[in-house]
């Protein structure tokens, strides 16, 4: 975000991670990172949240637009964040 504020780049940017991985994954993923955690994960189906707008099943962020911009920037990941890394 701060070269992009730098930069004065105006609109709507997505910046994601390399990881692609469901909510569930991403959770675990995390919590591998802190293994005196105590914690029940209880994964469930989103058919049985029963949200009133329908939901993809597979969503996530395009990262293009900023990565055009700046093709030189590396992207972390999860694991990389989690443990303080920076790219």
């Amino acid at each position: 975000m701060l070269v992009l504020l730098q930069d004065q780049h105006t609109g709507i940017f997505h910046i994601a991670s390399t990881d692609w991985m469901n909510r569930v994954e991403l959770a675990l993923t995390v919590l591998k990172h802190f293994p005196e955690a105590n914690y029940q994960l209880e994964v469930i189906s989103t058919e049985s949240l029963q949200q009133p707008a329908a939901r993809p099943l597979r969503g996530g962020l395009l990262k293009q637009k900023f990565s055009n911009l700046y093709p030189e920037f590396l992207f972390s990941n999860v694991d990389d964040f989690v443990r303080g890394k920076t790219t």
